[in-house]
């Protein structure tokens, strides 16, 4: 079973700050801080390397320049060691549209995301969700998130 370490801090203000512990950095982040890590895709692969996202509740993706054309679905992870292909509660598979050199508001995949520990990004057909898209390239794809 998990541990969730918390703890408060005062700002220079003397307001409370809220902190979690990150188990991928070793180190408390407050809750309220943007956080950014980078899932990359290597050449003629089509998910992710997995991503520590610590129950973020608002994303953003900043896109490799080089993207071949496809959308971006996610696959989540409660430890990192078992994964799903992340669903609404229609079963329809969260994706967002993207290109290449774009910065992309998760909006409608944020509250699917929410209770997520680990993401993997997978490039998959913009007509069919379940069709994966091989990267010709290495991308790099920042995660920009938040509490």
């Amino acid at each position: 079973m998990s541990q969730i370490y918390a703890k408060m801090l005062t700002d220079g203000n003397g307001d409370l700050i809220p902190q979690l512990y990150d188990p991928e950095t070793g180190s408390f982040v407050a809750l309220n801080a943007a956080q950014n890590s980078d899932a990359t895709i290597d050449s003629g692969a089509n998910k992710s390397d997995s991503v520590y996202i610590g129950c973020g509740k608002h994303f953003v993706l900043y896109m490799s320049s080089g993207w071949d054309a496809a959308d971006v679905a996610f696959e989540a992870s409660p430890d990192g060691d078992n994964w799903y292909p992340l669903k609404d509660d229609t079963g329809s598979r969260i994706t967002a549209t993207v290109s290449a050199d774009d910065a992309v508001s998760v909006d409608l995949g944020a509250l699917a995301l929410a209770p997520v520990n680990y993401v993997k990004l997978a490039s998959v057909s913009t007509s069919d969700s379940s069709t994966a898209v091989n990267q010709t390239a290495e991308r790099v794809i920042t995660i920009g998130f938040k509490g």
